[in-house]
């Protein structure tokens, strides 16, 4: 729909999405690695190795840049459908 009302804000959309899906893509890495070993994140261990903090920092990281990236795209969106679409469905 973005494409054949503005081709420019289209591309750039789609390359909005297939940031998300990269992010997306790293995400689910790090869950499985945190699946595969579950002490992980495991707050209360001591004694957690580097690795393992290295993660659970990765993780936080990776989940707010999606978290951010969705909204950017949200407001991207909601932003071309009331200037564009409301305008032309008047």
């Amino acid at each position: 729909m973005m494409n054949l009302i503005d081709k420019e804000k289209g591309d750039r959309f789609l390359l909005q999405i297939s940031k998300f899906h990269q992010l997306g893509t790293e995400l689910k890495k790090i869950m499985q690695e945190i699946e595969e070993t579950p002490s992980i994140i495991n707050s209360k261990d001591k004694q957690q190795s580097q690795w393992s903090k290295n993660v659970k920092e990765k993780l936080i990281e990776i989940s707010t840049n999606c978290l951010e990236h969705e909204k950017t795209m949200n407001l991207n969106f909601r932003k071309f459908y009331d200037e564009e679409v409301k305008r032309i469905l008047e």
